[in-house]
């Protein structure tokens, strides 16, 4: 977490602000594997939609993308907003 908190500091210019700075770090340790843009993407966003129930759907979802993430052995030091296999049939809402 220490490198992506580095990086985020080191080239503010590169990302939304305020992830340079020791609360977002914080955020980091605490969201591991999971990168926290995604948690704010899921509660954010998709909590708006119609029939979306927000802590079981964002639960049901995650849980389906660390899956389909093991079984392809994804490598990914955290789950990004972009690891998500939306192609996936059982990812993807239907």
């Amino acid at each position: 977490m220490r490198a992506y908190a580095k990086m985020y500091k080191d080239t503010p210019d590169e990302f939304p602000q305020g992830c340079g700075e020791k609360s977002y770090e914080r955020e980091l340790t605490n969201a591991y594997p999971i990168h926290p843009e995604l948690f704010h993407r899921l509660y954010e966003d998709w909590s708006t939609l119609d029939k979306f129930q927000r802590t079981r759907g964002v639960l049901r979802l995650l849980a389906k993308v660390v899956h389909r993430l093991w079984e392809s052995q994804d490598a990914g030091l955290l789950i990004m907003p972009s690891s998500a296999p939306m192609y996936d049939g059982a990812v993807r809402p239907s």
